[in-house]
């Protein structure tokens, strides 16, 4: 399949701007699977499963779109397209963050901040800019992150173009949220950014995102006032979960400054599920702690104590304090790693370990399955060669486990030489190695197998061990990529089929 990839991502990156804001973004997903299932270009694929990940960050789960971000970023890096690289890299932290490995999101900040300082000032420079800020808000660090959110605006601002409401949106929440943490931050980009929203042309930021922003902004310093605004509900249930939940607490706030704090607290046990399921710790110390002081208006002081306010507050300002802190050594860091050139040796790191079997240098299992689920994506054809050494065991068992591992790295040296046109190589496990094509038939994945085969049985192995001699036996089947799975197992059927023949041979199921 031909694509044009720069005209591809761009309109997926439209797409994915919009879906961001809806309750459903099945759609989008589903033609973002079928996009990446059908892109055979690296940094294209890379591209595409970034906006995968950018549209799936808000769900529960985040341990997808860490995977995805992660995938993108070493794919993006290792084709040059730092810009996306430093994109990629920036959700990988927030994802990683929300799933609770902090080690591993400190590594993906440091990585977004190299990558973004020598990007250049490019419109995607400016997302990676805006999810570093979000990533540092995340972290309490708010003058980081208004310095990323910041940066982002500048760069739109060079480049003549309007900042995009996912980036006014980040401007605002760094700002609200870090006064209500006791962080005082400059408030006129916020103001500008609320207005902005309120201007587009996309219902839910025109009629949810400005106005929320606008009353969330105004409480911080017209407190008088709160209870006065009159906002907007229509687009509530076509919003994100995250958003619905967020409006409801600004709802909450609204009710509660107007005196109604039964309303008040069902707003905000609509929302907190949503908010504590999605990990914004921020909003819900704020839901806690506007819902304790609404119950305890209503007289329900047991419900009051339930809400642990105490406990909410202790916990952030040892979140502000301890973590806050934490952002400054990443920011250090990050200064030193630029001057180093160190994002280079940590992409090429990261692909070895993460995607690169270190005995056999053919692709890790972990590898293996994300490829296999691109494929069952997609609806192509492709074939399989499940490659299997003869008594391997018997290598071990009699020879040791040395030797076993040296026959085991000379065969993916021998992978490796052979048909490069593979869409797919990698270990899957032991022994036995698996080869996919994108092809019709079985002609291509056959070749594989038989020069495979031939040219270890032709190897002299004499260095490796006096006397010994390898070779291995091949399963080969076909079919649509949406089956992939099933067809590995027909060639692993294949597989056992030669080895009953005599072994040293390849089956074609």
């Amino acid at each position: 399949m031909t694509t044009n990839p720069q005209s591809l991502n761009e309109r997926m990156q439209i797409e994915t701007h919009d879906a961001a804001l809806l309750a459903d973004r099945s759609d989008h997903v589903r033609r973002l699977d079928a996009a990446i299932a059908a892109e055979h270009n690296d940094g294209a694929r890379g591209a595409l499963l970034l906006e995968r990940a950018i549209t799936q960050q808000a769900e529960a789960d985040p341990s997808v779109p860490a995977a995805d971000s992660v995938r993108a970023f070493e794919l993006l890096v290792a084709n040059d397209r730092a810009d996306e690289g430093a994109f990629a890299a920036a959700v990988a932290g927030a994802m990683l963050h929300r799933a609770g490995d902090l080690e591993a999101s400190v590594d993906y900040a440091v990585e977004a901040m190299a990558l973004v300082t020598n990007a250049g000032a490019t419109l995607v420079a400016a997302r990676a800019a805006n999810s570093i800020a979000t990533l540092f808000a995340q972290l309490s660090a708010f003058e980081q992150a208004y310095k990323y959110s910041s940066l982002a605006a500048d760069i739109h601002n060079q480049n003549g173009e309007p900042l995009p409401f996912a980036m006014c949106y980040t401007t605002c929440y760094v700002c609200v949220e870090a006064h209500h943490a006791g962080v005082v931050l400059p408030l006129d980009r916020a103001h500008q950014a609320a207005a902005q929203i309120s201007a587009d042309s996309n219902p839910i930021a025109r009629k949810l995102l400005g106005p929320g922003m606008a009353a969330e902004l105004s409480a911080l310093y017209q407190p008088d006032l709160i209870g006065e605004a009159l906002l907007d509900e229509s687009e509530l249930e076509a919003a994100a979960p995250r958003l619905q939940a967020w409006f409801r607490l600004v709802l909450a706030v609204e009710a509660h400054g107007a005196g109604d704090a039964a309303r008040a607290v069902k707003l905000l046990d609509i929302a907190l599920p949503t908010l504590l399921a999605l990990g914004d710790e921020h909003r819900v110390v704020r839901a806690y702690r506007l819902r304790s002081a609404a119950h305890a208006e209503l007289g329900d002081v047991s419900s009051a104590l339930a809400d642990a306010l105490v406990i909410a507050e202790t916990a952030r300002s040892w979140q502000v304090d301890q973590v806050g802190r934490l952002a400054v050594q990443i920011a250090r860091r990050a200064e030193l790693e630029q001057q180093q050139s160190s994002m280079q040796r940590r992409a090429i790191d990261l692909v070895r370990q993460i995607n690169i079997d270190a005995l056999t240098r053919t692709g890790s299992r972990r590898m293996l399955d994300e490829r296999l689920d691109e494929l069952e994506r997609g609806d192509g054809p492709v074939s399989v060669a499940v490659v299997d050494i003869d008594e391997f065991k018997s290598v071990n068992d009699k020879l040791g486990h040395a030797v076993g591992d040296a026959v085991l790295k000379r065969v993916g040296k021998v992978l490796r030489r052979a048909d490069q046109s593979c869409a797919v190589l990698a270990r899957y496990g032991g022994d036995e190695f698996i080869a996919v094509f994108r092809e019709t038939g079985t002609a291509r994945a056959a070749a594989f197998a038989e020069e495979v085969r031939e040219t270890l049985s032709s190897t002299d192995w004499e260095d490796v061990s006096p006397g010994l001699r390898v070779h291995a036996s091949a399963g080969v089947a076909s079919g649509s990529g949406t089956h992939v799975r099933a067809i590995v197992e027909r060639a692993d059927a294949a597989l056992y089929s030669a080895k009953r023949r005599g072994r040293n041979r390849c089956v074609v199921a």
